[in-house]
């Protein structure tokens, strides 16, 4: 496992799309659905917009310039009456997320997996860096 993997520096090694991932992480984005967000691109307008602004998207994300859209914010009723805030991204930063997502997971789960977290995960926090240490 690579070291200093928190440091949020070593994070935009780890966040590029690979080009043999691309559809994975878009057939992702696909099958979870979901409305656009705050800049009201769908998933078929946004893949295609991706695919042709990667490069931008890499330089953008490896320079530490990146920064996602806003979320748009939705009210949902509830069966009692009250409301359920909900938070929608846009569907370009939902596909980095998934990216990220891609990548980060075969590193960490095996070390969560064994002390999953249940409201305090400060022993789970613990175990990673001492593995990252170690």
């Amino acid at each position: 496992m690579p070291k200093a993997m928190l440091n949020t520096q070593k994070w935009t090694e780890v966040i590029v799309v690979e080009r043999q991932r691309t559809e994975s992480i878009e057939a992702r984005v696909k099958a979870n659905k979901g409305a656009p967000g705050v800049d009201g691109m769908t998933i078929e307008e946004a893949l295609p917009y991706l695919r042709e602004h990667q490069q931008e998207l890499t330089t953008r994300i490896y320079s530490g310039k990146y920064t996602p859209s806003p979320v748009r914010r939705v009210e949902i009723p509830k069966p009692d009456g009250g409301v359920q805030k909900l938070g929608i991204l846009t569907v370009i930063d939902r596909t980095l997320q998934q990216a990220v997502t891609q990548q980060l997971v075969p590193i960490y789960e095996p070390l969560f997996a064994d002390s999953s977290c249940s409201g305090d995960c400060k022993d789970s926090i613990a175990k990673l860096q001492n593995a990252e240490s170690g």
